[in-house]
């Protein structure tokens, strides 16, 4: 997420949000998706600004096999299980 500013009338970017984690890219930078939503308001009511985003939740397409999947054990388990359930899996293909 980026953060601009109205400067006479016009949008001017400014620099990244950044969070304490790192994100799929390997920075810091908040990622909120595509289509996201930003607003500022006080949530919990102690005075401060706190940042509230919605979003369109899809994951952007990365090969199985890389390091930065993010849920290698999740689909492992879901494969041992369809093996030992003699389930059929049929992947989708992308033309």
């Amino acid at each position: 997420m980026r953060i601009y500013n109205i400067v006479d009338s016009k949008l001017v970017k400014g620099d990244f949000i950044e969070g304490e984690n790192y994100n799929i890219y390997g920075n810091k930078r908040l990622w909120s998706g595509y289509y996201s939503v930003p607003e500022f308001c006080d949530i919990n009511g102690n005075g401060k600004a706190d940042l509230l985003v919605g979003n369109l939740r899809f994951s952007i397409p990365m090969p199985i096999d890389s390091e930065g999947f993010p849920h290698k054990a999740a689909l492992e388990k879901s494969l041992a299980y369809a093996k030992e359930n003699h389930i059929k899996i049929y992947p989708p293909y992308i033309l």
